[in-house]
Formats: structure tokens, sequence, C-alpha cells
């Protein structure tokens, strides 16, 4: 890959493949059709791992509020269910699933930027979901590191 886009192979320690897309401004190849984009939003990163994994961070100058109800509208139109919805020192975090596919959203503001931070944890429970620390705060469920605004693999 260059400075924009990646791809990784790895193994893990079962020797099962793992293969990571990233890319910066604009969504990776292969992210998720059933995950809603607010629009209009700028997309920072986003990476899809093993087909199953999925993070975003999108940016926007919409308030919290209307992101919020565009998510809480179009999460259950894409088949997702909303299990929790709850916020914290100004941070929103909606939960969904679908089957075995978990889905989180946060939402936070920062001056006049919002930030949209997408993960989805599919199906294979041999390895934890990536996600992005906010500006505004920390996810409490999900946490990676980055290099030069690109997620690391995590290291166990």
């Amino acid at each position: 890959g260059d400075d924009k886009t990646g791809h990784i192979k790895l193994k893990n320690q079962d020797g099962k493949n793992i293969e990571m897309t990233y890319a910066s401004d604009k969504l990776v190849e292969g992210f998720p059709e059933d995950i809603p984009i607010f629009a209009p939003a700028k997309v920072k990163m986003s990476q899809v791992m093993s087909g199953q994994h999925a993070v975003a961070t999108l940016s926007a100058t919409s308030g919290t509020d209307t992101v919020q109800a565009f998510y809480k509208a179009a999460l259950p139109q894409k088949g997702w269910n909303i299990e929790n919805e709850m916020t914290m020192n100004g941070m929103i975090m909606l939960q969904g699933k679908k089957a075995e596919t978990s889905l989180t959203i946060q939402i936070s503001r920062q001056g006049d930027e919002t930030t949209i931070t997408i993960a989805k944890a599919g199906e294979d429970k041999s390895y934890r979901s990536p996600a992005v620390k906010t500006q505004g705060g920390q996810g409490p469920y999900f946490t990676a590191k980055t290099a030069g605004g690109r997620l690391l693999p995590e290291k166990n």
C-alpha cells in the first residue's frame, strides 16, 4: 500500500490467516454495505479485517443530535436491532446487533467537528474487534494503536 491505502496478511497463533485492508480519506473496498454512513461526512479512515470486522471514523459538521437521529432511523432499515443507547460526558453510543454480529456507533463533538466512530465485530470470536479512541473521549469497549493515523494490528 501507500500512505492512503494498504493490505496486510497475518497469521494468528492458531495458524489462521487474517487479512486487513485499510484506507484513509475513503471507505475501504469491501466495507460492509449493511452499515449506514452518515452524509454529509468526510471519511477519515476505514478498515476491514477478514471480511467480518470493520472500523470507520467519519468527521461531520452536523450536530450530534442530527447524527444520532440518522443512525436511530437508518440502523433498523439495514436490519440492525438497537439494543443499547447511552450518553456519557457528551459522547453518544448506540449498540446494535444482527444475528451474531455487533455494531457500535460512537458520536462525539469537539469544537465545530462531530466525530463518528463505527466498529463492527463479526462472528469470529478469535479476534478482538479494533476501534479508534475518539478525541472527545475513549470508547469504553474498544481500543486501537495507531501510527500516522493508521490502525496497527493488535499484538497478543
